[in-house]
């Protein structure tokens, strides 16, 4: 471990970056807290272990998205066998962890994240990307109280609404179709797991530790009464709608986000795009992905300031 750090260390420093502490560990990653030298403010360094050409496929993913609720990527490299992927601090933790700490939240609180929750996935669904691990470990909560969707390391290209054969993701979020290795609608696969993701928010757990493979609709409206007390009766409907056994069934974003709860207008918005300073197109196009070991193709040095960003942000 003391090897690890050791390289960790060095290869961030070389490229600007202090490394302060471990906050997280993934099955293929290790997450640090890190702080760029240049801007004094703190970052993400999500280090990619036993690297492989193809592990940038998230990078080469957030480099094409640009929203609000979207975790932003502002620097990449390939160090001898370790990819380093330089994003967002958000100091809130992630929705999973809030709530294990904060087990009863506000309705407008959940209806915020719901929100901005549904408009990151749609954003991402509109530009032909299908997340495929959405769970409240993946959804970030910055220091604004706004959601930041994570970890597209298993998301997939939409390619004309056609099935995939991509198996892999947190088995209490998987869709019926993904469990029984069924070929699978991404699009409504990652609609499910909006709605497991919802029921979470409100009770602070699964209606099931393994999804049902008979009868989902049942065992769901079985764990909806077990859990009623905690699930407000305006948001029921909702959940009924996505959490449906049929993908064909399920409701689409655009029809979940006209339901009345999602139309009230907030006092102070947070929702609203133009408060947002948004990566310019020039961090988009071009973007070659590293081919050596120890290479680099740097957005940082060409992205405002984060300083600046937050004072935008305020006004």
């Amino acid at each position: 471990m003391t090897d690890f750090l050791e390289v960790l260390r060095f290869s961030l420093n070389e490229h600007g970056y202090i490394l302060l502490e471990n906050i997280g560990e993934g099955g293929f990653s290790s997450v640090f807290k890190v702080e760029s030298v240049k801007y004094k403010s703190f970052f993400v360094a999500k280090i990619i272990r036993d690297f492989k050409d193809d592990n940038m496929h998230e990078a080469n993913v957030l480099i094409e998205l640009s929203h609000p609720y979207i975790i932003n990527v502002y620097d990449y490299w390939v160090h001898n066998k370790f990819g380093f992927l330089i994003i967002d601090y958000c100091s809130g933790g992630s929705v999973e962890e809030y709530i294990k700490k904060n087990p009863i939240i506000s309705e407008n609180t959940a209806i915020r994240w719901m929100k901005q929750i549904l408009q990151a996935v749609q954003y991402c669904h509109s530009n032909g990307v299908a997340h495929l691990d959405i769970k409240p470990r993946n959804i970030m909560i910055d220091e604004y109280g706004r959601i930041k969707l994570i970890d597209f390391g298993n998301s997939c290209k939409i390619e004309d609404n056609g099935r995939i054969a991509h198996f892999s993701c947190t088995q209490c979020m998987a869709s019926p179709e993904i469990d029984g290795f069924v070929p699978f609608f991404p699009i409504e696969a990652d609609i499910w797991a909006i709605g497991i993701t919802f029921f979470y928010i409100f009770t602070g757990s699964y209606p099931w530790d393994k999804p049902p493979k008979q009868n989902v609709e049942l065992e769901f409206i079985k764990s909806m009464s077990f859990n009623a007390a905690k699930i407000p009766k305006a948001f029921c409907p909702i959940l009924k709608d996505i959490i449906k056994e049929n993908p064909k069934s399920r409701k689409s974003i655009n029809a979940i986000l006209e339901n009345p709860v999602f139309l009230i207008t907030e006092t102070k918005s947070l929702l609203s795009h133009n408060s947002i300073v948004s990566i310019p197109t020039v961090y988009k196009n071009g973007i070659r992905r590293p081919n050596s070991t120890h290479s680099s193709r740097s957005l940082t040095n060409r992205t405002p300031s984060p300083k600046t960003i937050i004072q935008n942000l305020r006004q």
